[in-house]
């Protein structure tokens, strides 16, 4: 009746998951793709050194109600 703790644990910072999809998404995502990824309060840095690791482009943060960066706007392509 439980998530696994694989479903909970995002490693240290609650971002490891996001390693292994930016990590990947080349290989699913076309070159003018876009995917859409919703992020934790205090997860925004980390991400953009993720994304910056694996050239992988954030094209918009979108915030939430309250101001907060609440989803990424990512592609792998140039433009």
């Amino acid at each position: 009746n439980h998530d696994p703790i694989l479903a909970l644990d995002g490693g240290e910072n609650g971002v490891a998951p996001y390693e292994i999809i930016f990590s990947q998404i080349k290989n699913v995502l076309k070159p003018a793709g876009r995917a859409f990824l919703e992020i934790g309060q205090g997860q925004c840095g980390y991400i953009q050194g993720i994304a910056e690791k694996y050239r992988i482009r954030i094209l918009n943060i979108y915030p939430d109600y309250a101001g907060i960066p609440r989803v990424v706007e990512i592609s792998c392509g140039d433009k």
